[in-house]
Order: structure tokens, then sequence, then C-alpha cells
């Protein structure tokens, strides 16, 4: 699925470079085309120019007038702009054409015909089709100067122009496709890891959910089995359909309160908030679950901190680092909690100080159903609750970080903006 839809952002790509490429090097075409059909009239209108009357009694040979008009180009610098254009000067009085240009005898009749056929045309300027020719004229009521070239001088610029836009083409298409491989697989790689995420967070919940049903179901089996015992005979497999029943109510409520989360997103309902109020709450609560454990739990927190925020998920955001501190602290270990203000921020810092994270886990640690307990049975946990505290944070403008090493222990961190920053 992947490879097609990289393919179809690919071909949808270059088709529309395509297209505006073609219309690109169309105008660039038809300008330098219409260019080169402007210098072409132009350079005939400077061959013509400068011709005076060239003859006055033979008609093969150019008065001194014309001689003197336009001095031949020196050996060492060839007029070759006015190259392959004829010149024919035409005397109304006499109705004569003369052919200014040095050509052969043989050709000199059909060029008298063509500027004949010229001086008919209303367009001073244009294609003569019948001969192949271009002419320019430009004269007075007595006298007419024609300037003939053959056409297939300007078709043949006019196609070398065309080649050159094609390998361009060619060449700015390849580039293109290159480069747009690159981006369909950059584009691509945030869809490859969604679905990488969703398989693994399905196959997670299977796992999570495969052995209390099977429990239950083993429990259920052992009862059918025992129908005429009493039930505080069967008590014990009672007890475990209970716990593994509450377990899979634990992790579906789990998946629900993150969906919600990612549903809301930021659009959740906001409050002003006494933080220093709920952090020291919440971590009064907590004290009687660290004593249970054999864990000291200290707190240094300063008061008259607030924060605007969604009450509930900052509740569950204290509550479920403390509670995540005190299930991986060691017996007889501490905890720390502490919330200060630092450049209009509101830090909360949980810290467990025997506790620490590997290097290999740290990365991990906020992902989904991501569990550091590789056999996934650690305090019965579905592996969530490190998620749905990072996208509860993240959802009230706030960050979250941690830091793991065997001197400090384990140390999360969550910065919130103060109440002040919303004024």
């Amino acid at each position: 699925m992947i490879e097609s839809y990289r393919r179809k952002f690919v071909v949808h790509t270059m088709s529309l470079i395509g297209i505006v490429l073609l219309a690109v090097l169309a105008v660039i075409t038809v300008y330098y085309c219409n260019k080169e059909y402007d210098d072409l009239k132009h350079t005939m209108h400077e061959v013509v120019q400068p011709l005076d009357r060239p003859f006055e009694k033979d008609d093969t040979e150019p008065s001194p007038k014309m001689k003197d008009a336009q001095p031949p180009p020196k050996p060492d610098e060839p007029n070759k702009t006015h190259e392959g254009i004829i010149a024919v000067f035409y005397i109304k009085s006499e109705d004569r054409f003369s052919v200014v240009s040095d050509i052969n005898a043989e050709d000199k009749d059909l060029i008298i015909s063509v500027a004949q056929k010229a001086l008919l045309q209303g367009d001073s300027f244009g294609m003569l089709d019948d001969f192949d020719m271009i002419f320019y004229k430009t004269g007075n009521e007595s006298e007419v100067k024609i300037a003939l070239a053959d056409r297939s001088s300007y078709y043949d610029t006019v196609r070398k122009m065309i080649i050159i836009m094609f390998v361009v083409f060619l060449i700015s298409m390849l580039v293109f496709l290159f480069i747009s491989n690159i981006i369909a697989k950059t584009a691509v790689k945030p869809l490859e890891q969604a679905i990488a995420t969703e398989r693994k967070i399905v196959t997670d919940i299977s796992h999570d959910l495969k052995t209390p049903i099977t429990v239950v179901l083993a429990n259920n089996g052992i009862l059918k089995e025992n129908p005429n015992s009493t039930i505080a005979e069967q008590m014990k497999w009672i007890d475990s359909t209970d716990t593994a029943s509450k377990n899979m109510l634990n992790m579906i409520n789990e998946i629900l309160t993150l969906a919600s989360v990612d549903a809301i997103g930021k659009n959740t309902v906001i409050q002003h908030i006494d933080f220093s109020n709920m952090v020291m709450q919440l971590a009064l609560q907590a004290e009687s679950v660290a004593y249970d454990r054999g864990i000291e739990l200290e707190t240094d927190i300063d008061s008259d901190i607030f924060i605007r925020a969604n009450k509930s998920y900052a509740e569950r955001i204290v509550s479920g680092l403390i509670d995540n501190a005190c299930k991986h602290e060691k017996r007889r270990g501490k905890i720390i909690v502490s919330l200060k203000e630092q450049k209009r921020k509101a830090v909360l810092k949980v810290r467990n100080t025997d506790s620490v994270i590997s290097n290999s886990d740290l990365p991990h640690i906020f992902e989904r159903f991501y569990k550091c307990d590789k056999s996934r049975t650690e305090n019965n946990s579905a592996g969530l609750g490190l998620a749905i505290v990072k996208n509860m944070t993240e959802a009230m403008d706030g960050s979250i970080s941690v830091k793991s090493s065997t001197e400090i222990g384990t140390e999360f961190t969550v910065l919130f903006p103060m109440r002040g920053d919303f004024l």
C-alpha cells in the first residue's frame, strides 16, 4: 500500500510539473521565435535602408551612390548579419526591378519574380509560401526597396530552439523525477511509521487482552467442572477471574482515555488552577501507598504557583508520575516531588533516587504500550500511563522530559506556562 501511494504521489507530481514545465518552455520558445522573427525583420531593414537609386543605365552594375551607401566590410570583420539576404530595388516610374545583391545570373529571374510577388503584398513584412521565402519592403511613391531571405534559415533557427527546449524538458523532468522520489519517500515516512505504530498497538492490545481472557476462560472451565462445590471452595478461581477482569477493564479505560485526549487535543477545557495546592494534596494522598511499600516520599513545593490547565488532566499528570515512581522505586528508596517557578514556567519534577531506566529503554519510555519489562507482566500495567501523561501535557501547551542515571536515579520533568503568560 505504501509503495502504491508513493508511486501515485510521484505520478501526480510529475504530471503537474510536466504540464507547468511544458507551458513555461512553450512560452519561452514562442518568445524567442518571435524575437528571431523581429530580429530578421530588423536585419532586412538594415540591408535595404542605405540603398540609393542603384541603376542609371546598366541594370547589371550598381551605381557609385549605392557603393558609397554601404561600404564593403573589412576582410577581418565579415558582415555575417546580412548573410543570405538579397536586396532588390524597384523604380515605379520605369517599372523596373534591379537586383542589388551579388547572385548567379540564372537565379536573377527567380528573384525578380519573388520581388514582384512581394510588391503585391499588403504587408511590409511577411512570408511568401509559394517561394518559401521571407520579404521586407519599404519605400515611397517613386521607388521601393525589397529584401528577400530564404525561409529555411529561419525555420532552422526555430527547429534548433525547439530541440534545445526539448532537451531542457527531458533533463528537467529527470531531475524533478529524482527529487520527487526523494520527496515521496520523505512524505510517506510518517505514514509508514503510523502504520507500523498501529500494527504494534494492535499486537500489544491483543497480547495484553489474551492473558486475562485466557485466565477468565480457564477459571470458568474449572468452575463448570465442579458444579456442586460451594463458593467458598472455589473462591480462589473467582478471585482470579475478578483480578483478570479488572485488568482488562483498566486497560480498556486507559485506551479510551488516550483516544479521548487524541480526539480533543488542545480543545480541552482550560481553567485557572492553584497548581501548588494540587501537587501537595496528590503527594499527601500518595504517602500511604509509598509507606506501605517502604518508600520515603519527600516534597519540595513552592506556594502560589498558578497555571491555566484542564483540572482533570493536571491531576492525572501529577498522580500518574507519582504512581509510576512508587511502582518502580525499590523498597527503602526515596521519591522526591518538587514544584518550582523558573523563567515564568511551573516546573514539576518527580524523581526516583534508586530506580534507573536503561539507555536502550529511555528513548521509548513515552511510547504507547512500551514496557521496560519485556515479560510484559510488570505491575499488571498496559504500558499506556506515561503515553497518556505525555499527551495530556502537550494538550495544555506543556512539555515533559525524562533523564536517568545511576547518580540521580530517574527524574521526570514537566513544564507548564505560568498563568500570567495567558493573560
